[in-house]
């Protein structure tokens, strides 16, 4: 009889286990089911890597520069100025011509770097791919540091707007021929820039919208041309041609 009444508890509170455990199990799985489906871990966005841009069409049909030749000819200019082996860092890579911060290797900069033709030219143009770095540009007429400079500017870091800045630069001293704000700049995609003087008139082109078109009443004498920058890495040029002045 002792042992009966010992029994009879032990199999309550096995059956009272085996209850509760089953209630546990089922508000587990309705919680499972009602949760919405987040990742373990969230990956912070990155720009996609860029593929082959469309050539640039020149009413001349030049044939573009090969990236290998640019970076070997062309001379890599910083403004300001740094010492020897601190300036902007030019590499060639599986698409054209990247931009990479400045020397020493992993160093950045906002300061604009140029790479500039070793011969005078009348037009430029490249198409070019930004990752992240917010500023592209062309040189023309560049001389004993006088110049004229194209700039887009990315207006933030994710936007989809630019500043566009047509300059003359003397001697260091700069001045603006044409601006324009709020322009359209899509993301992730390769755009084509062209610098060009056309007759008496410098122009300056996005794709097919024109974004300048001046007359300088002091003209610039015809020097050589150039990419522009900032040395923050994250841009790429390709399909680079420039019409040169013929002897």
């Amino acid at each position: 009889m002792q042992q009966h009444r010992t029994f009879i508890p032990l199999l309550l509170a096995l059956i009272v286990g085996f209850l509760t455990l089953l209630g546990t199990r089922s508000m587990l799985v309705r919680g499972a089911a009602s949760a919405p489906d987040t990742p373990l871990l969230t990956y912070p966005a990155f720009p996609p890597t860029p593929t082959p841009g469309q050539s640039p069409a020149l009413a001349s049909a030049l044939p573009t520069i090969a990236p290998t030749d640019l970076l070997a000819d062309w001379q890599a200019i910083d403004a300001p100025t740094t010492l020897p082996g601190e300036g902007g860092r030019w590499l060639v890579r599986d698409i054209g011509i990247v931009q990479a911060g400045t020397h020493p290797a992993d160093n950045i900069s906002p300061r604009i770097t140029m790479l500039i033709s070793p011969n005078a030219a009348t037009a430029i143009q490249v198409a070019v791919y930004d990752q992240y770095n917010g500023t592209a540009g062309l040189i023309s007429h560049y001389h004993n540091n006088s110049f004229y400079r194209l700039r887009v500017q990315r207006d933030g870091e994710s936007s989809i707007t630019a500043t566009v800045l047509l300059e003359k630069v003397i001697d260091g001293k700069t001045r603006i021929l044409a601006q324009e704000t709020q322009l359209a700049l899509p993301r992730y995609t390769w755009q084509t820039l062209r610098l060009a003087m056309e007759g008496t008139t410098l122009v300056a082109r996005l794709d097919d919208q024109i974004l300048a078109r001046v007359t300088d009443a002091e003209p610039l004498p015809t020097g050589r041309v150039g990419l522009l920058t900032r040395a923050l890495g994250g841009i790429r040029f390709d399909q680079v041609v420039v019409e040169e002045v013929q002897p």
